[in-house]
């Protein structure tokens, strides 16, 4: 089967730093290519992934705007002209689609941010049984005026290389992500504080919320009980992930899947989450990790955390979070027929 892959125009595939979507993208590329199927891209012109037999550029580098969406939408049209694929994946705008309407293969259009209850009700009444709505959480459209139409597809991770063995021992909690509050950093230092226990944070710091580093987080680092180190490479993030004795997700809004907690998993790292976005969906407490309402629930749940086995973890990542079997999710998803 020839499969297209289309992903919003602004970043490169794969990313040139962590990235998310282009990521996952440069991961299924492999995924289908691993199950036989020819693998067509269409992203940013500097996407240079070897998980494609063929790649396209966008004409344009935004995603936004009319111009730029008919400018686009018109190299989609072309592409699928002229690659005639049997399945169209879209990561990107879904205003393209009725570009194609001609197109009587099957699509799979996907979601990784919020969701427009108006234009997916009116492609969905534009495409019928070929189109197959997904997104990466099940919260994500549980609201929606049809959720019946709906499918949730977790994002993958390479468990491959993240369950690779180690020789680091489990010292510290870790935390992994952008510094901004919405990503629970502070309610991270607090736990650690609260439970005497060493937490390692990694990652960046976007322009806007230096002076929130600055005044609120620089101060509790102390090199001992509280260290930062910066933003990691993916052999960094392995070694982190991997000597930590748990990862803390306390999120502070509905994040749409987080995949540094399958990443923790499949580095044998139990999660600790306040059960907001995705985190119900990924985490089972006292299974695979412990969840709860607060910080303060989470820190009495604490002494939990030793009982929970990291070949447990790895496994539930496998199994759920690995390359081929979201690949293979997804391929299942496309047989499907929903009206």
């Amino acid at each position: 089967m020839k499969i297209l892959i289309t992903v919003d125009p602004e970043i490169p595939v794969p990313p040139k730093l962590y990235g998310g979507i282009e990521r996952v993208v440069h991961q299924l590329g492999q995924g289908y290519q691993s199950l036989g199927h020819e693998v067509i891209l269409l992203a940013h012109p500097e996407s240079n992934s070897t998980n494609f037999h063929q790649r396209h550029a966008w004409p344009t580098l935004k995603s936004r705007g009319t111009r730029n969406i008919y400018t686009n939408a018109k190299k989609l049209r072309h592409v699928v002209k002229s690659e005639q694929p049997d399945l169209i994946h879209s990561f990107s705008r879904i205003a393209y689609l009725p570009f194609i309407w001609e197109f009587k293969g099957a699509i799979i259009q996907t979601f990784q941010r919020k969701i427009s209850n108006t234009t997916t009700r009116l492609a969905k009444i534009l495409f019928g049984e070929r189109l197959h709505l997904s997104a990466c959480g099940r919260h994500m459209f549980q609201n929606l005026s049809k959720p019946e139409h709906w499918s949730a597809v977790p994002n993958c991770c390479d468990t491959e290389f993240l369950t690779q063995p180690t020789t680091t021992r489990r010292t510290h909690l870790a935390f992994l992500g952008r510094i901004e509050p919405i990503k629970g950093i502070l309610e991270a230092i607090k736990f650690a504080q609260s439970v005497q226990t060493p937490l390692v944070i990694a990652g960046n710091i976007e322009p806007e919320w230096e002076s929130f580093f600055e005044n609120e987080v620089k101060p509790h680092i102390d090199g001992t009980l509280i260290q930062y180190t910066g933003s990691v490479d993916d052999i960094a993030k392995r070694n982190l992930l991997s000597g930590a004795i748990g990862f803390l997700m306390l999120i502070q809004w509905e994040e749409p899947f987080g995949i540094v907690m399958a990443e923790a998993l499949a580095c044998g790292a139990p999660v600790i989450a306040l059960n907001r976005g995705s985190v119900p969906e990924i985490v089972e407490h006292g299974i695979n990790g412990i969840t709860g309402d607060s910080t303060e629930e989470l820190i009495s749940a604490f002494p939990m955390l030793s009982s929970i086995s990291a070949d447990t973890c790895r496994e539930d990542a496998k199994g759920r979070f690995s390359i081929e079997a979201v690949a293979q999710a997804y391929l299942e998803l496309a047989r499907t027929k929903n009206t």
